[in-house]
């Protein structure tokens, strides 16, 4: 009788687990976040061959990559960082980015372009007369909302 009720025990309790953690799940979920590239116009295959990294309070922490998806690592309770996206020879760095722009709660593709002429293509008041290059993210949601562009001006 008491292993009856010990066991009955067990069972309840690995179903109050995994209530909860999938009331966990459906308050935090995993989100995912797509990576393309592009150059001046065309698009890149990157898959598995681009890193991401953060510097944040004199620390470099590393995007884990699967395919074009990236999983970002932790943050300090800083709520800025130096963020590098790195393709092969390509090094596109965006200073002070807010980390509230990578928190986001739908999955996302990050469309990265790099610009060394036809600057119009981008709505910007970036004065393009002595610009040399200029690195685009852009934060474009899956599901609803409207996207948003960071740039990142180099000049001659």
């Amino acid at each position: 009788m008491t292993s009856g009720i010990n066991n009955m025990r067990l069972v309840i309790s690995l179903l109050l687990a995994v209530l909860m953690f999938s009331a966990c799940l459906k308050h935090n979920p995993v989100h995912t976040i797509k990576v393309q590239f592009e150059v001046d116009g065309k698009p890149l295959d990157i898959s598995n061959d681009f890193k991401f990294f953060f510097l944040q309070d004199s620390i470099i922490k590393a995007a884990t990559i699967e395919g074009n998806y990236l999983h970002l690592p932790e943050f300090s309770h800083s709520k800025k960082a130096l963020v590098t996206f790195v393709y092969k020879q390509f090094k596109l760095s965006f200073k002070d980015v807010s980390l509230s722009h990578l928190d986001a709660d739908q999955n996302m593709e990050w469309d990265f372009k790099l610009l060394t002429r036809d600057f119009r293509q981008i709505s910007t008041s970036i004065d393009t007369i002595k610009l040399r290059k200029l690195y685009v993210w852009g934060f474009n949601p899956e599901e609803w909302g409207d996207g948003i562009e960071l740039t990142e001006p180099i000049y001659k």
